[in-house]
């Protein structure tokens, strides 16, 4: 994929004053690449070449051209002028009907922090992509919003889609796809305490990345087997996979990953009493979060302030970084500093105040189906005194993610002929599954489902 990239490069500057149409074309292409590759000196090459190219009329090509010269410079650094460069351009491709602008739009918004555009535009890329029938640009797509979900922080929501992506994908014959769902498929599993898949689905994608050098799938797969083990307690095992990631050459290791696994490996060296590496690991999100960063960014940052500092400048930190964290959809990261902080306050003898946060963060847990993490914050809480009751499962998260998807799908209002077209399955298969959902939510009829639509809204 990075040589790939490069010969792209080359081809889009010999015809880019003779062919500009085609010159955009492999540019993004490269992009693309890029993006799953983590070679962002490709990315700031095709955005410096992209510049380049005279502007002609047509709005599409210019819309491409800005997201990719914007998204380019920003993932370099180059300047907030960009910020506006994209918002400008997601703002003209929104109303698109063309997945693959809308993929960049969706890119372009989540790049610059607007994630209710994101999400919308990828809600309207998604149905007309379904609609279109073409499996190889759903997989894509599907790839676009598992990812962004993800960036989000929302690890849970797209559970159907990387189930159904993966599915798709291994039916068409698209690697790449496929082993990103994989690598997503096995971070959902570790959260939810599937030890064995989160490791075999980590393992198949370390097989397969040297030949196609898919570094956002391996570093996401490395990073839910280093998050399981946190969770397990073992930080000493998280250090030495997150460091591994680190050290590792580009097309195995993706840079946006080494800055999303930097509060882990905090977390981790801070448990094994390393503070100056500690110190050390915090600095490239300690870089990333100044200014005007993203939210998600200055809650972490926040949160790995915390666990370097002490008394009362840590607990300012913690309580920084929840009320960041208070305006956004990320359920597992606010549980996770809920427990940081709850642990902190144990520590400092202010039992009552530390319940308060241990509590939250079991609820929280459980809700999701994090069982590790669960887990974590009942041993926490009984240190305090008190004894958290382990709640019985929701009935709806039973469900797997397919019968989920066909289940929301239904209870909207789909017939099981529209659900076997949108979702590419036959209509004996929607069936099936349809009549497990009733069963699983001891309902009866098609009307007892569209009555529980709001409790099949995806979590966090």
């Amino acid at each position: 994929m990075l040589s790939a990239g490069s010969r792209l490069l080359a081809a889009a500057a010999k015809v880019s004053r003779r062919d500009p149409h085609r010159s955009l074309e492999m540019l993004l292409d490269a992009g693309l690449m890029a993006g799953r590759s983590g070679d962002l000196a490709c990315m700031g090459q095709a955005a410096a070449i992209a510049a380049s190219l005279p502007r002609g009329e047509d709005s599409t090509e210019a819309v491409l051209r800005d997201l990719l010269v914007g998204v380019g410079n920003l993932m370099l650094g180059r300047g907030a002028a960009d910020a506006s460069r994209i918002r400008a351009a997601v703002a003209r491709a929104g109303e698109s009907d063309d997945v693959h602008v809308l993929a960049w739009a969706a890119a372009g918004a989540s790049t610059i922090g607007e994630g209710a555009v994101e999400t919308a535009i990828l809600g309207r890329a998604r149905a007309i992509a379904r609609a279109s029938g073409a499996v190889d640009t759903l997989v894509d797509l599907l790839e676009t919003v598992v990812a962004s979900a993800f960036i989000a922080g929302r690890y849970y929501s797209v559970a159907a889609e990387a189930t159904e992506g993966l599915r798709l994908a291994r039916e068409v014959g698209l690697k790449n796809p496929l082993m990103f769902h994989l690598a997503a498929l096995g971070v959902m599993a570790g959260l939810n305490g599937d030890d064995d898949v989160c490791r075999a689905n980590a393992a198949e994608v370390s097989r397969t990345i040297s030949a196609s050098g898919m570094a956002n799938a391996n570093s996401l797969a490395q990073w839910g087997v280093a998050l399981l083990d946190l969770a397990r307690g073992s930080p000493d095992k998280t250090v030495t996979r997150l460091e591994a990631m680190r050290a590792a050459p580009l097309g195995e290791s993706h840079p946006f990953g080494v800055l999303i696994e930097t509060p882990d490996l905090v977390e981790a060296y801070v448990q094994t009493g390393r503070r100056d590496e500690a110190d050390a690991a915090f600095a490239p999100l300690k870089a990333f979060a100044a200014g005007d960063a993203p939210a998600w960014g200055r809650a972490m940052a926040a949160r790995c302030r915390a666990l370097l500092a002490d008394g009362d400048e840590a607990e300012r930190a913690f309580e920084d970084a929840l009320a960041l964290l208070a305006s956004l959809n990320r359920r597992f990261d606010r549980a996770r500093t809920h427990l940081l902080i709850g642990a902190f306050l144990r520590r400092q003898r202010r039992r009552g105040d530390a319940r308060t946060h241990l509590r939250t963060a079991v609820e929280t847990f459980e809700r999701l189906g994090a069982e590790p993490w669960a887990e974590r914050a009942r041993v926490e809480l009984r240190a305090t005194g008190e004894t958290a009751r382990k709640r019985d499962p929701s009935t709806v998260t039973q469900l797997t993610p397919q019968e989920m998807q066909i289940a929301r799908l239904v209870g909207a209002g789909s017939s099981n002929k529209d659900v076997a077209t949108q979702l590419f399955l036959s209509p004996r298969t929607v069936e099936y599954h349809l009549a497990k959902v009733f069963t699983k939510l001891g309902i009866a009829s098609r009307a007892d489902l569209i009555r529980q639509a709001a409790v099949l809204e995806p979590v966090g």
